[in-house]
């Protein structure tokens, strides 16, 4: 559907992907990799946000959540200690070890299992592809929402490089370095380093210390081998520390806590700009990961190869009833280590046939060794994961008319292991599933760079254990039927791109948190619909300037949803007394929740950006730019009651080059100082919400050579 780049000249299309075709016109078609093979992006049958490496530095993106006002329909929200992305409302509400995201995430083809470990910078990129809708048969990792595909640069065998350096508002500073060079006529290696600092907006109530400092190291490498044009070999290597408080930095919504019921616990914060927590938070994530990309053409076909593994580290503190009082908060570590080996075989380009097969095996570990809940060891538990499948894929061109059809088998065993710190695992369990996930579609060409398509896929996520209890009984798979019909257009002047879906989305996997327990219950919802449409335009009427707009319209509905988590505001203390304001924590329940708005699925969000270059005579350039975007209101909870009001935000930025090596930029983001949440939630402790950055400005520059 929806083939949007984040600024629409020839030049930043050039760089959305590793490669792109320059027509005499002077349109540069956009390659993409969405269906394991490159292709132009006018010409995949599917719903597409491509994004340079050189626009997400413009438009100020750091980490991952910053990617939601770049993608109409995508919500990335960080939810506690994990990173929780939503495609056209599908996505996870399962947090914890174990637990993957329904939108599945690769890093230059490797799967990033983890979604505490998915929360890094976005640092010296190639680029960023966001595939919308369930991904079943060509990235089937638990793919039932969409796909987000990260590329970086890889080496080159000139000497060239970058110097990027960044200050802005909050004492925020980063540092980034990018050089390439040959070693020898076959061999070439780069080395990328990355850092940001920052001192944050949020502070102590009580004490005005700093309560949101912030940092990130990534450091990463690669070694290209090419003896030949039809052998390529990458080896890659990287280091990434991140420690950001931020999404456990929660406030008390309208200052509803359990922490009430205890002395001392007063003031409580319930400002963006301050936190109450009798533990200050921490979360401290170590990831290191390598990887080879290999490729070899046959006279038939090109054997793909990509290997990676990744190993991680977590440790996490958390309040859990945004108060002063020690009435619930958490220390625990974290770990996840993964191996994934896939083998796929594509076809050679040009032929009325084009297709790919391969076979995809993944193996992970993840839990904690050690849980502990208002300082007492609660449990350890470990799930690992062994899961093969294997998948072809293929379109057949008959003339004007192509029909694409693939499918996917996958299995996977999982085991949980569960027991006290220290001491032996009391549960040791395991279960299969299994999944079909087919796609059928045609797509019918009205010209050159202009199609129609419609397409069917199913999508599948896999049981789960619940890591906080002892229970042995998994939930079931997650399944999904998408319909998807589309319109695609683009030439040097305008691109279009619209589409219209509809999902049937079954055994919704659920949790909902009792912290007084410490155990949280996890449960398959009955049924959810969603259906809506995307719009997307870019226009280009001169080389110096360009503009897109997009707008994405989604109803994601709970269809039958009895037996929901429902949590009221309490009444009394605990010790039954009338609570003031009925602000003293909350009760849980079961209610029917059939009928209502999905969970981080907005009704209506926007997005625009127009760029102006204003070329000088010395060679250089002055360029302006200014990225608006707006959300409807966003519900986090099953009974709708805690929501995200509608809010509206506006980036820009002024650069001056003084030459093709040389650029200063002065930038702001969120410069209409819009208050809204990147996560809101609720619990038996508290309703919860933790602020987004206010408004924050600064300069940068880089210096290429």
């Amino acid at each position: 559907m929806i083939a949007m780049t984040a600024a629409m000249s020839a030049q930043a299309q050039t760089s959305a992907t590793s490669q792109a075709d320059v027509r005499s016109d002077g349109y540069t078609d956009i390659i993409v990799t969405a269906q394991r093979r490159e292709e132009r992006l006018v010409d995949v049958p599917a719903s597409i946000v491509a994004i340079s490496g050189e626009q997400l530095t413009r438009a100020g993106v750091n980490g991952m959540d910053d990617l939601t006002r770049q993608a109409p329909g995508v919500i990335i929200n960080k939810t506690g200690a994990y990173l929780q992305p939503t495609v056209r409302g599908i996505g996870a509400s399962v947090q914890g070890g174990g637990a993957e995201s329904n939108v599945a995430i690769y890093v230059d083809g490797v799967y990033v299992a983890s979604q505490t470990g998915a929360m890094f910078d976005l640092a010296n990129l190639e680029s960023v592809q966001i595939l919308k809708g369930p991904q079943g048969t060509l990235f089937g990792r638990n793919a039932t929402g969409g796909a987000i595909l990260i590329t970086t640069r890889d080496p080159s065998h000139g000497l060239s490089g970058q110097i990027n350096a960044s200050y802005g508002r909050f004492n925020e500073y980063k540092l980034s370095a990018y050089v390439t060079t040959g070693l020898t006529d076959t061999l070439a290696a780069d080395l990328s380093t990355y850092y940001r600092s920052s001192d944050g907006f949020v502070r102590d109530l009580r004490t005005n210390a700093l309560r949101g400092e912030q940092s990130s190291l990534d450091l990463r490498s690669k070694l290209l081998f090419e003896p030949s044009d039809d052998v390529k070999f990458v080896l890659s290597g990287s280091h990434n520390e991140t420690n950001d408080p931020a999404g456990l930095n929660y406030t008390s919504l309208n200052g509803n806590t359990v922490g009430r019921n205890f002395p001392n616990s007063l003031p409580v914060a319930t400002d963006r700009r301050h936190v109450s927590q009798e533990l200050p938070t921490r979360i401290d994530a170590n990831t290191e990961s390598v990887a080879l990309n290999g490729s070899i053409k046959f006279d038939f076909a090109t054997l793909n190869l990509i290997s990676g593994y990744r190993t991680e580290e977590d440790y996490i503190e958390t309040d859990l009833d945004s108060s002063y009082a020690p009435a619930s908060y958490a220390t625990y570590d974290q770990f996840n280590d993964s191996f994934s080996q896939e083998i796929n075989f594509t076809s050679p380009p040009g032929a009325d046939f084009s297709w790919v097969i391969g076979a995809f095996y993944y193996w992970n570990a993840a839990g904690s060794k050690s849980w502990n809940l208002n300082g007492r060891p609660f449990y350890k538990a470990r799930i690992t994961s062994d899961s093969i499948s294997g998948f072809a894929d293929g379109t057949y061109d008959l003339g004007r008319v192509s029909v694409i059809a693939g499918v996917r088998y996958s299995s996977e065993k999982r085991r949980f292991k569960r027991g006290l710190p220290g001491a032996a695992y009391t549960v040791d369990t395991s279960a299969t599933f299994n999944s079909w996930t087919p796609r059928f579609g045609l797509r019918y060409d009205v010209g050159d760079r202009s199609n129609i398509y419609a397409t069917f896929s199913k999508g599948f996520k896999s049981g789960l254990y619940n890591i906080s209890s002892p229970s042995t009984i998994p939930v079931l798979p997650e399944k999904i039927d998408a319909y998807e019909v589309g319109f695609k257009s683009a030439s040097r002047l305008l691109d279009f791109n619209a589409a219209a879906y509809l999902y049937k989305y079954n055994d919704i996997q659920v949790t909902a948190y009792d912290y007084t327990s410490g155990v949280s219950r996890l449960f398959n919802a009955a049924k959810a619909e969603v259906y809506g449409f995307e719009l997307d335009a870019a226009w280009r009427p001169s080389a110096n300037f360009d503009a897109r707009a997009a707008i994405a319209y989604t109803h994601a509905e709970f269809t039958r949803f009895p037996g929901a988590p429902a949590f009221t505001p309490s009444a009394t203390l605990l010790n039954g007394a009338p609570c003031p304001d009925r602000n003293c924590g909350n009760v849980q329940s079961l209610a029917d929740a059939s009928g209502n708005q999905m969970l981080r699925a907005p009704e209506l969000t926007l997005s625009a950006a127009a760029n102006y270059r204003f070329p000088l005579g010395n060679g250089g350039e002055v360029a302006f730019g200014v990225r608006p975007y707006w959300s409807s209101k966003i519900n986090y909870s099953f009974q709708e009651r805690i929501r995200q009001p509608s809010y509206f935000t506006l980036d820009a930025d002024i650069s001056w080059s003084l030459n093709e090596q040389v650029r200063l930029t002065l930038w702001g983001r969120n410069l209409t100082d819009a208050t809204y949440a990147n996560s809101r939630s609720e619990s038996s402790a508290r309703d919860a919400i933790a602020w987004a950055q206010p408004i924050s400005y600064g300069i940068a520059g880089s210096y290429k050579f």
